[in-house]
């Protein structure tokens, strides 16, 4: 996760030391400060991180002792210099978490939401999640709306039986439903899908997913915009490059305007030719890209996997990925505030004609 004053912070797991879960915060400045997150048990699983106003953040996680069905979601919440502000919490809302605009937390769980102030105290009511009760677990993407609320995506099969639909809907400050729950994809039939992630501003939201067409062997990135009533606009948009093989796992963040798009692709638009990279696009509010796919890793000495983008402030984003066996990899893009072609540091471009 990242702050809008250029701060950021990274949570892994280590299979090396039983119960250790441990997390790093990188300051604008450089500086770094190391903290321990879990200490009581051995397995940890999708860790959601998010920042309050006050650069503050709150950890999210699932985690599991001996039996893997069995999953805890626990909470733990930090002050700026990534200090705990609380012990691990118990919680049912392990699944995603995110920043409003009032600076409350607003995390989602299998069954129901809930809001935390920056202490961990609950705020408000706790709110239905738009699945079924009965559902497997969804993985959804949340994110905040600029009116308080939020908006949610999410992929489930047993929302649409026999389907394998992605499906999104907004949500007030109070956690009641603006929008009905919308089916986003085009709806191709047999087609598998997943791995949905989420943005919003004024005008609606943007939903990206992974996708692979009925008895096609890759995957492909799709994206589709939702207006602010709740209304998928147009059909799909393919933002990856059937040239540089499967794509998967998608990821969106934005700042200061922009728009970064990230996944992990089978092949590389630059160097990594020993496996899969992290490729990357600049998109416009509308999802259309304003820019090609670009090669994010820099290492190529192992496959590329899971990345995770956030914004920073100011057009910049700051991308986190792993690297198979040589753990986690990072990098800051900086967004494309001259994409329309006068980029070159001259003139050449300009037209001679006065409009």
């Amino acid at each position: 996760a990242g702050s809008a004053q250029g701060h950021f912070v990274v949570v892994w797991s280590t299979e090396f030391v039983a119960g250790e879960m441990v997390g790093r915060l990188y300051r604008a400045t450089g500086d770094t400060t190391d903290f321990a997150v879990g200490e009581a048990y051995e397995y940890f699983t999708d860790a959601k991180i998010a920042f309050a106003a006050d650069d503050g953040f709150v950890v999210v996680w699932q985690l599991h002792s001996h039996d893997p069905a069995t999953f805890l979601p626990r909470m733990r919440l930090y002050d700026a210099d990534a200090v705990a502000r609380t012990d691990q919490i118990p919680t049912t809302d392990g699944l995603a978490v995110t920043r409003l605009a009032d600076d409350r937390y607003a995390a989602i769980g299998i069954s129901e939401g809930h809001f935390y102030d920056r202490n961990g105290n609950a705020s408000g009511n706790p709110f239905a999640t738009p699945w079924p009760p009965t559902s497997d677990i969804p993985y959804p993407a949340l994110a905040p709306h600029p009116d308080g609320g939020f908006v949610l995506a999410w992929n489930d099969e047993r929302t649409i039986p026999g389907d394998d639909p992605i499906l999104a809907q907004r949500f007030s400050p109070a956690g009641e439903p603006l929008t009905a729950r919308e089916r986003v994809d085009d709806q191709l039939p047999l087609e598998l899908r997943g791995s949905p992630s989420i943005v919003a501003d004024d005008d609606g939201f943007l939903v990206a997913w992974h996708a692979r067409a009925d008895g096609a062997e890759d995957y492909r990135i799709r994206a589709k915009t939702v207006d602010a009533s709740g209304l998928p606009v147009g059909t799909e948009l393919a933002l990856s490059v059937p040239a540089l093989g499967s794509a998967v796992s998608p990821g969106l963040a934005t700042s200061g305007g922009e728009t970064l798009l990230v996944w992990s692709s089978e092949l590389s638009a630059g160097t990594d030719d020993s496996g899969s990279s992290i490729q990357a696009r600049f998109l416009a509010a509308s999802g259309q890209p304003v820019s090609a796919p670009f090669q994010v890793n820099e290492s190529t000495l192992g496959d590329q996997w899971r990345p995770l983008a956030a914004g920073l402030g100011q057009g910049r984003f700051v991308v986190v990925w792993r690297e198979d066996d040589y753990g986690l990899r990072g990098r800051i893009l900086e967004g494309p505030l001259f994409a329309d072609g006068f980029e070159s540091g001259d003139t050449s471009a300009w037209s001679a004609t006065v409009p």
